[in-house]
């Protein structure tokens, strides 16, 4: 089972009902509200990402080198503005519901089909985590990365003088005031800051710690 609402695994061809959708979904959760940038991440993010690199190969490879099942679906994103972000999460609350502290849910159960047969659609605990353009990039890489990989990016930060977040880098210096994070708009740029080897997102569950520049 995955995640707190206990929904089943997704094979591998649900998962690609999610991915098809993706952009249908969004009208649904936030209306006519634009997403500006997004992007799958997690369990999802890695197989698509496989399933891209290794598309050329003989189906036997393919299947050695792909998982068979994807758990829950983890999905950052950003709006172009913060008045554009708040009308987008009311309309995520009147579309999924709210908490009990009255903020729109980011965590709920979604169900996508498949239009051109209608007997397929895939169910799945649907995480959802709002970032800001300026920080897209360390957003991603921290819930994209696996957990050991994430552990060693937030250590090597630390080595820097820095500090490697959800929210973004920070200076983790206790003498100077940094009231906001290094901007991050891509993965490259969180890379480059930590003076680490970039690793692509199909090859990130095979790196379970970095070698430092």
């Amino acid at each position: 089972m995955s995640g707190s609402l206990g929904v089943s695994r997704l094979s591998l061809g649900e998962a690609r009902l999610f991915e098809k959708n993706i952009k249908k979904m969004f009208h649904k959760w936030f209306g006519a509200v634009p997403v500006y940038r997004w992007a799958f991440v997690g369990s999802l993010g890695r197989y698509l990402d496989s399933y891209k690199k290794l598309i050329c190969l003989p189906e036997r490879e393919k299947l050695l080198q792909i998982p068979d099942s994807v758990g829950d679906i983890d999905i950052v994103l950003c709006f172009c503005t913060e008045s554009w972000k708040e009308d987008a999460l009311e309309r995520l609350g009147e579309a999924v519901g709210y908490q009990k502290n009255g903020k729109p849910r980011r965590s709920f159960e979604w169900a996508t089909c498949n239009k051109e047969k209608q007997s397929e659609f895939a169910v799945a605990q649907v995480d959802l985590f709002i970032t800001t353009p300026d920080n897209f990039g360390a957003t991603e890489l921290f819930y994209l990365a696996p957990k050991s990989l994430q552990e060693g990016l937030r250590c090597i930060a630390r080595y820097r003088g820095l500090k490697f977040s959800p929210q973004g880098i920070w200076r983790a210096d206790v003498d100077q005031i940094e009231c906001k994070p290094i901007k991050t708009e891509d993965r490259e740029d969180v890379f480059d800051l930590l003076q680490v080897d970039e690793i692509p997102s199909w090859e990130m569950s095979k790196h379970s710690s970095y070698v430092i520049r």
